[in-house]
């Protein structure tokens, strides 16, 4: 997120352009930020996905990016929220094992009944899926990666900023599928 927001610290590395994605014969490009509050609660596990409008049903994996601050009581000690993030090269026993329909949104594509993260992390752990459980304080801010299957849970009042990019990598992301 560093680098996106301040290439000049980012030692001669250059950070992604935004790029367009060929869909159905058309260019796509561009992203997507979304501003909520929320007040504790558990996100449906999902991975960021963007329709193309009007084409053939194709989608584009998006990765995610976004700001964390905690509504009253920064002092509070602990995480805001709380994240378990798959490995993006596991999304598609992800996607099997936990039932997950990419071409749907992100709140819906989920139609279990996981509610608590132990018991999702308990779900991938069986699986032999690989995942990382992040903490997120209540001021900072966050970048995730394309592909990766994931859901947050939210502790307390906390107001977030989501940034769901389209940009062009060395890697193959945004990558379209059918």
């Amino acid at each position: 997120m560093g680098e996106l927001c301040f290439p000049h610290r980012s030692r001669g590395r250059q950070g992604g352009k935004l790029t367009g994605c060929r869909a159905d014969g058309v260019e796509w490009s561009g992203s997507e930020c979304m501003l909520f509050a929320k007040d504790g609660g558990m996100t449906n596990p999902h991975i960021d996905v963007q329709s193309v409008p009007g084409g053939s049903g194709q989608i584009m994996y998006m990765p995610a990016a976004g700001v964390v601050r905690r509504v009253n009581h920064q002092d509070v000690p602990g995480p805001a929220k709380q994240a378990i993030v798959v490995h993006a090269d596991d999304m598609d026993t992800a996607t099997d094992t936990l039932d997950i329909d990419i071409r749907k949104e992100s709140t819906s594509q989920y139609r279990g009944t996981l509610t608590t993260l132990p018991q999702f992390a308990r779900k991938l752990r069986e699986a032999k899926i690989r995942f990382v459980v992040m903490d997120f304080p209540g001021r900072c801010s966050y970048a995730l990666p394309a592909q990766c299957a994931h859901v947050f849970i939210t502790i307390g009042l906390v107001e977030s900023a989501a940034w769901h990019p389209v940009f062009k990598q060395d890697m193959p992301y945004p990558k379209l599928i059918a």
